[in-house]
């Protein structure tokens, strides 16, 4: 059974037959199916006028050690007010997956930070907020928020498989489900919905 949020397939639990995880597995009993590829950005309100981040910077947010984009940028505040960090649980792929690739304590995370259960929240919680900073997957970027520009290292770190998991080797309709969503129609769709963001400044 495949569990589904919105445009995007993500489960953070294991369901009776096949579970669907974003990242390499780390687990290697278990049958495993790439699927797809998937990138997490960093995301603000499209009110903010930063438009690009380094890894130092990031770092810097995430921790509390900046909390004021005037501090971030030469350019002015503007009415951002102060900066609102979003993220994940320290149990979720999303967060694990930015941790590593930013290298960011989870422990140091600053104590104000906003803790978003899905990425819906995460969309809803960003767009709210002019000040407001989180991670996304791609798939469900909207016009609501602005992806931020990050370096084509951190890019590269940020994309992981999308990666389907069984407990067992597949058989039967869980075997034709697999190959569906592997090529022709399934993957089709699936690569309309994992279309890999195409930074608009380059």
């Amino acid at each position: 059974m495949l569990i589904g949020e919105s445009s995007a397939v993500y489960i953070e639990e294991q369901s009776s037959d096949i579970w669907i995880r974003l990242g390499a597995p780390s687990d290697l009993r278990n049958f495993a199916v790439p699927l797809s590829e998937e990138e997490i950005l960093v995301i603000v309100n499209p009110d903010n006028p930063v438009s690009d981040l380094s890894i130092p910077t990031l770092q810097k947010l995430y921790s509390g050690r900046v909390r004021s984009w005037s501090e971030v940028s030469a350019v002015s505040e503007n009415g951002l007010g102060p900066v609102e960090v979003w993220t994940y649980s320290d149990d979720s792929e999303i967060r694990m997956i930015f941790d590593a690739s930013v290298g960011a304590d989870q422990e140091a995370l600053t104590g104000r930070a906003r803790l978003a259960p899905d990425p819906a929240a995460m969309l809803e919680g960003v767009s709210s907020n002019p000040g407001a900073i989180g991670i996304l997957p791609a798939a469900w970027l909207t016009e609501e928020v602005r992806a931020i520009r990050l370096s084509q290292t951190l890019r590269a770190s940020l994309r992981q498989p999308v990666v389907a998991f069984s407990s067992g080797q597949p058989g039967g309709a869980l075997k034709s489900l697999l190959l569906c969503m592997q090529e022709g129609t399934g993957h089709q769709k699936l690569m309309q919905v994992y279309d890999p963001w195409e930074d608009p400044g380059g």
